[in-house]
C-alpha cells in the first residue's frame, strides 16, 4: 500500500503548521512537512521504514508467495430443453462449467459454454471456451496479505492525526497546571472549577465561552476536610483566576496563526487525501512490490491488467478496437504509467450468416487479425495511444455454411487521445485511418495469376476516403446538477476497421445529451438528439434524426414518477429526391410504487404509452396510432409472493400494423419444506386474427445435496384459435437443469 510520489504530483500539498512553537509533540512532524517538503515525501519516507519493519517476515511471506497450484472449481450446470416452435423444434443441451486456478498465487479464470445447434450430436465443437487472468483479485490477495502482517493504513496515518496530537498535548498540559495549582494553593481543580474543564472543551470553545464557563461555576466548593470556611473563599477564587489566565494563555499559544478549528480540519483533509492515495490501485500495486519478496514472474503480472485466452471480448478506444469479440490471445500491460497491449486471432460474426447473400462478396465477416498498441496512461483516465491492426479476410468454411469472400487485407492506424479540462470535464479525440488491399487476377503470359500486397504499403492512398474522425466531450456542473455530453464522428465511404464491427463507413454522426438535477423538487431532466447520415453510395444514403425529452420525479420516498417524449424519423435519399421511410412519435408515462396493503408489502409498475407509425414500403404507407399498457404487481405474503403482469396493445386506426395484442400471466412463488422452491402460473395471449393461447406454467427447484440443485420447468399451452399462422407460437417447452456448485 505504497504511495507513488511520481504518480501524484499534482498532490504536493503540505501539512498546516499547528502552532509549531506551542504544540511540542507535532514539531517532528513538522520539521519534516515544512512549506518545502511535500505530504508525499514524508509518506515515501513511511513507506521505506515499513519495508524495514517487515525484513522480518519475508520468509514468510516467501511461503506463501510460493504456494504451488491451487484449485477452487466454482461449478457445472447442465441443460435439457425441448422445444416445439418453428425454429426451436427439438432438444438440445446446454453446458456450462467456471473454474478458478492459482499458480504461484496468481488467479486465472476458466469457463466454458456451449452454444450446440438444434439436433446436432457433436455439440461440444461449438462452445466458447476462456482462460482469464483476474488482476483486481491478484492486487486484492496480495494487499490483504500485506495488511496480516502490519497495518499500513495506521502506520501511515498516525502521525497524521493532528486533532489526536493536539488533545493530547494539551491533555498533559492541563494536567501539569491542575498539579500546578494544587501545590501553589492546595487547592484541587475541581475545587476551583466544579464539573471540570475537558480538552475538547478547552479544544473547541472560544475564549468568552471559557470565561462564561467560570462564571457559570462562581460558587465556592470547599475542599475535602476543610474545617473552616475562613479565608477558604477568597483563596479559591484567586486560584480560579489565575487558573482561568493559565488556561486562557494556552488557548491563545493553540489559535496562534490560523484558528485551531481551521487548521484541524484541514489536518483532516490532508489525512483523508493521503487515505485515498493510499487505497488507489497504482498505489496498492507499487506497495506490494516493494514490500513483498516477489518473484520476476509475479512482478511482471502485478502490472500485467488482461490477460485472455480463447474466446473473448476486447475493446480499447471506440475507433481502434470496439465491440470485437474474438477467437485467440490478448492482454494489456501498465507499467509507470506506460500502457502496452497486443492480440492475435480470429473474428467470426454470427458464423458468417450476417447479410451473407446481400454482401459476402465485398464485405467480409471472418478474418484473421493481429494488433497492438501503446501510450501513456490507463483507457479510463488522461491518455495518448496509438493502435495499429493488420487484418486478413478468410473464406468460412463451417459444417452449415461456406461462403468465399474477395480476399483481401486490412491494415488500420488510430490515434486515441483524451484529456482532462479540470472541473469542466474531459474531452476524447481520435484519428483512424485504413487501407485496403484485394488481390487482383490479372492476365499474363500464363494466363490469370495473382498479385497481392500488403495493405500498410498503400496506407495513404484515398485518404479522405478512407478516415474516420471522433470528438466526445463530457462534462458536470455539480453545483448546478448538470451533466452534459456531445460528440461528432465521420468516417469516409472507403473506411474499414475489422477491429470495431459495429462501426459504420460512409457516415456523419453528431449528438447532443443534457441532463439536469433539481434536488429540492426531486426532478430530473433530460434532453437528447442523435442524428446520423449514412452514405450507401455516393450519390445516395439515409438520414436519421431521434430527439427525446424525458423527466423523473420522486414524489415520496417509495414513489417515483417518469415521463418520456421521443420522436425517431428515418429518410432516404439520392441525387433526385428524398423520401420519408419511416417515422415513429411515442410518449410513455409510468408510475412505480411500493407500499403496504391490508399490512402486506406490495410493489406496483405501470406504464402507460401512444405511440404514432408510419411506415412507408415502395408505394405502400401504413399509419398507426397505438396505445400501449402494462402493468407489474408483486404482493409478499408472508415468505411467498404473489405476481400478475399484463400488456395490453391496441390499434386505434386498426391498420394491424402490430395487430392488438393482450398477454397476461400470474404466478404464485413458494417453498416447500424449505428445500424446494416452486412457481406455479397461467397464462394467456391473444393476438388479434394471428393466435390466442391458454397454458399453464410450473418450476420447480430443489438442493438434492448442499451443493446440487436440480430445476424443472414446463410451460404447456393450448391454441383457441386455428389460423394459418398458429406454427409461429409453440405450445410446448420444458427445461431440465442440473447445477453443482463448489463454492
Amino acid at each position: 500500500m505504497g504511495i507513488c510520489i511520481c504518480a501524484h504530483a499534482k498532490a504536493r500539498q503540505q501539512l498546516p503548521s499547528i502552532t509549531a512553537d506551542s504544540v511540542l509533540p507535532l514539531k517532528g512532524i513538522l520539521r519534516q512537512v515544512k512549506d518545502s517538503v511535500p505530504l508525499l515525501r514524508y509518506l515515501d519516507k513511511k513507506q521505506h521504514n515499513a519495508f524495514m519493519l517487515l525484513n522480518d517476515s519475508t520468509i514468510s511471506l516467501k511461503r506463501y508467495l510460493n504456494t504451488p497450484l491451487q484449485h477452487a472449481m466454482q461449478g457445472a450446470e447442465t441443460r435439457m430443453i425441448y422445444e416445439d416452435g418453428p425454429a426451436t423444434q427439438g432438444i438440445r443441451w446446454v453446458v456450462n462449467a467456471s473454474d478458478q486456478v492459482s499458480i504461484a498465487q496468481l488467479p486465472f479464470g476458466i469457463s466454458y459454454t456451449n452454444l450446440a445447434t438444434f439436433g446436432d450430436a457433436d455439440y461440444l465443437r461449438g462452445g466458447i471456451f476462456k482462460i482469464a487472468f483476474d488482476h483486481d483479485m491478484y492486487v486484492q490477495q496480495l494487499n490483504a496479505k500485506l495488511n496480516e502482517w502490519y497495518d499500513l493504513k495506521k502506520y501511515f496515518l498516525k502521525e497524521i492525526d493532528g486533532e489526536a496530537l493536539v488533545k493530547a498535548y494539551v491533555d498533559q498540559r492541563m494536567k501539569s497546571m491542575q498539579a500546578g495549582m494544587d501545590s501553589l494553593y492546595g487547592i484541587p481543580a475541581a475545587a476551583i472549577v466544579p464539573g471540570g474543564i475537558s480538552t475538547d472543551q478547552l479544544i473547541r470553545l472560544d475564549s468568552q465561552q471559557l470565561r462564561n464557563l467560570f462564571a457559570d461555576n462562581n460558587y465556592v466548593v470547599l475542599p475535602k476536610g476543610a474545617d473552616t470556611i475562613v479565608g477558604m473563599v477568597d483563596k479559591v477564587k484567586a486560584a480560579r483566576a489565575a487558573y482561568m489566565d493559565k488556561l486562557l494563555q494556552l488557548k491563545g499559544a493553540l489559535n496562534s496563526g490560523a484558528p485551531l478549528k481551521e487548521q484541524l480540519a484541514r489536518y483532516d483533509k490532508i489525512k483523508e487525501q493521503a487515505s485515498k492515495w493510499m487505497m488507489e490501485e497504482d498505489n496498492k500495486i507499487e506497495g506490494i512490490e516493494k514490500l513483498m519478496p516477489l518473484s520476476g514472474i509475479q512482478r511482471l503480472f502485478l502490472h500485467m491488467k488482461t490477460l485472455n485466452l480463447g474466446s473473448f471480448h476486447t475493446a480499447s478506444s471506440p475507433m481502434a478496437i470496439s465491440g470485437l469479440f474474438m477467437n485467440g490471445a490478448a492482454g494489456s500491460y501498465l507499467s509507470k504509467g506506460k500502457l502496452l497491449m497486443a492480440g492475435v486471432g480470429s473474428r467470426a460474426d454470427g458464423r458468417g450468416m450476417r447479410n451473407a447473400m446481400f454482401n459476402e462478396s465485398l464485405s467480409a465477416n471472418h478474418y484473421a487479425m493481429q494488433y497492438i498498441g501503446a501510450g501513456k496512461g490507463t483507457l479510463d483516465k488522461p491518455h495518448t495511444h496509438v493502435t495499429f491492426l493488420n487484418a486478413s479476410s478468410r473464406n468460412n468454411n463451417t459444417r452449415q455454411l461456406s461462403q468465399s469472400f474477395l480476399s483481401r487485407n486490412t491494415f488500420v492506424g488510430t490515434v486515441s487521445k483524451q484529456i482532462r479540462l479540470g472541473e469542466y470535464g474531459s474531452l476524447n479525440g481520435e484519428f483512424s485511418k485504413s487501407a485496403n488491399q484485394f488481390s487482383q487476377a490479372t492476365a499474363g503470359n500464363n494466363g490469370y495469376t495473382v498479385s497481392n500486397k500488403a495493405a500498410a504499403m498503400s496506407f495513404l492512398n484515398d485518404f479522405w476516403q478512407t478516415i474516420s474522425v471522433g470528438i466526445n466531450y463530457m462534462g458536470s456542473f455539480d453545483k448546478a446538477g448538470l451533466s452534459h455530453k456531445a460528440y461528432f464522428t465521420f468516417a469516409g465511404m472507403g473506411y474499414n476497421n475489422p477491429g470495431a464491427p459495429n462501426g459504420l463507413r460512409g457516415s456523419w454522426q453528431y449528438g447532443l445529451n443534457v441532463r439536469k438535477k433539481w434536488k429540492q423538487a426531486g426532478l430530473i431532466t433530460g434532453l437528447k438528439a442523435d442524428m446520423k447520415d449514412m452514405s450507401t453510395s455516393f450519390s445516395g444514403g439515409w438520414k436519421n434524426r431521434q430527439y427525446s425529452a424525458d423527466v423523473s420525479w420522486r414524489l415520496k420516498r417509495n414513489w417515483y414518477l417518469s415521463s418520456k417524449l421521443m420522436q425517431s424519423s428515418l429518410k432516404s435519399s439520392n441525387s433526385d429526391k428524398s423520401t420519408s421511410s419511416f417515422l415513429t412519435r411515442q410518449f410513455t408515462a409510468s408510475s412505480q410504487l411500493s407500499s403496504k396493503v391490508a399490512g402486506l408489502p406490495t410493489s406496483n409498475t405501470v406504464v402507460f404509452g401512444l405511440q404514432q407509425i408510419n411506415l412507408a414500403s415502395g408505394d405502400v404507407r401504413t399509419n398507426s396510432m397505438l396505445v400501449n399498457t402494462s402493468l407489474m404487481q408483486a404482493v409478499m405474503v408472508g415468505g411467498n409472493t404473489l405476481s400478475m403482469n399484463v400488456f395490453y396493445n391496441y390499434d386505434l386506426k386498426q391498420n394491424a400494423l402490430y395487430s392488438n395484442l393482450l398477454n397476461a400471466d400470474m404466478s404464485w412463488n413458494y417453498t416447500v419444506r424449505k428445500m424446494i422452491t416452486c412457481s406455479s402460473g397461467i397464462t394467456y395471449l391473444d393476438n388479434r386474427n394471428v393466435v390466442r393461447q391458454i397454458g399453464v406454467k410450473q418450476m420447480i427447484s430443489a438442493a438434492l445435496l448442499p451443493k446440487l440443485n436440480c430445476s424443472l420447468y414446463i410451460d404447456s399451452r393450448k391454441n383457441l384459435l386455428n389460423t394459418e399462422r398458429n406454427y409461429l407460437f409453440g405450445t410446448f417447452r420444458s427445461e431440465v437443469a442440473i447445477q453443482y456448485l463448489i463454492n
